[in-house]
């Protein structure tokens, strides 16, 4: 099965110069949590939910994407098999490939995507190792009027 067969090809795509809030206003309305930073169609970066969370906290909307983004991106080829993407997600850790076509985006693969298609049990297991935590953490909590935060520490 090829990757191409599986990528979901509405990418939401900005530039670098995009601001973080039209980012979270893009990610509202699509209910998204990923999108791809280009120029010129090519992928030069990602910004997550997870990285406006975690890098930009308290921080002022009007910030760029680009100054936030994830700026290696991890991309697999729409010809490339899953066996391929998969390798790639478990050796990085993510959860979603930006896929690619002569430089170009045009799609995006999540684990998601994989599990919904027509997989074998080899495939389920190695969405497993990349799911599961290969560490292991001991839950603090941090006392914050009105929120509670749990803080893992390995």
């Amino acid at each position: 099965m090829k990757v191409k067969e599986i990528m979901s090809t509405n990418v939401t795509k900005v530039s670098p110069d995009t601001s973080l809030k039209q980012v979270s206003v893009l990610m509202k309305k699509y209910d998204i949590g990923f999108i791809v930073i280009t120029k010129e169609d090519e992928a030069i970066g990602v910004i997550t939910d997870r990285d406006l969370v975690i890098r930009s906290l308290m921080e002022d909307g009007n910030k760029l994407v680009k100054e936030y983004m994830t700026k290696e991106v991890i991309s697999v080829d729409a010809d490339s098999n899953i066996e391929t993407a998969l390798d790639l997600l478990a050796e990085h850790k993510i959860n979603r490939l930006v896929v690619t076509h002569d430089n170009k985006v045009v799609g995006v693969l999540a684990i998601s995507d994989i599990m919904n298609s027509s997989f074998d049990q080899d495939i389920l297991y190695c969405i497993e190792e990349i799911k599961s935590p290969i560490d292991v953490y001991v839950v603090h909590e941090v006392d914050i009027p009105d929120i509670q935060i749990d803080t893992y520490e390995l």
